[in-house]
């Protein structure tokens, strides 16, 4: 049986908790619930979901083309591997609650009127799956000399540990920041049954 490393264990702990928490999230609500938006500048449930979910179209490929680039370079090593100073600045600022908003690039907002629950969802859940498939092919590569191109900055590159734990703690922040919007309608459903 082949040794999984401890940090892509983590990770895929991780991506899991993350599903099950934007099922509970979104578990009981209506449409009209799921599409809510807090303001005009501010994101609805579904928004946040379907940026998470466009965030992981974008950022899959070039993982998976790291990954076998890993291979053919004999980039290999056993983990833990530790991140470097700039990594763990950028998944501390990540993390929520967010200590600061950022303007998501608009290739990474899904465009809708209204989005379908249970088409968002399921997209989520299948590119979870996604994640761990990306995760299972790292394993034994050394996490922090295998490097990803970032679909927005092409001249960035980002250690493939650091961007696994990056990305679940971006489905974190905007998981947290739905968990808000549901939050402040039952506020509102609360105050108006009064």
């Amino acid at each position: 049986m082949k040794r999984i490393d401890p940090d892509l264990a983590w990770y895929q702990t991780q991506f899991r908790a993350n599903r099950r928490e934007a099922a509970a999230i979104c578990e009981g609500l209506s449409g009209e619930q799921f599409n809510y938006r807090p303001g005009p500048k501010r994101w609805s449930i579904a928004e946040c979901l379907s940026h998470l979910n466009v965030s992981a179209h974008e950022y899959i490929p070039n993982v998976k083309a790291a990954i076998e680039r890993g291979r053919a370079t004999g980039y290999l090593a056993q983990g833990p591997q530790r991140q470097g100073w700039l990594v763990r600045r950028m998944i501390r600022a990540m993390e929520p609650p967010p200590r600061r908003r950022y303007k998501s690039p608009a290739r990474f907002v899904g465009r809708a009127e209204a989005f379908d629950m249970e088409v968002l969802l399921n997209e989520f859940t299948a590119v979870g799956l996604q994640w761990e498939e990306c995760l299972d092919a790292a394993n034994g590569l050394h996490l922090s000399r295998v490097k990803v191109r970032s679909p927005v900055v092409g001249l960035l590159r980002i250690p493939l540990g650091g961007l696994f734990a990056g990305m679940a703690a971006h489905e974190r922040r905007h998981l947290w920041q739905a968990k808000q919007v549901k939050l402040s309608q039952v506020s509102v459903d609360a105050r108006e049954s009064q």
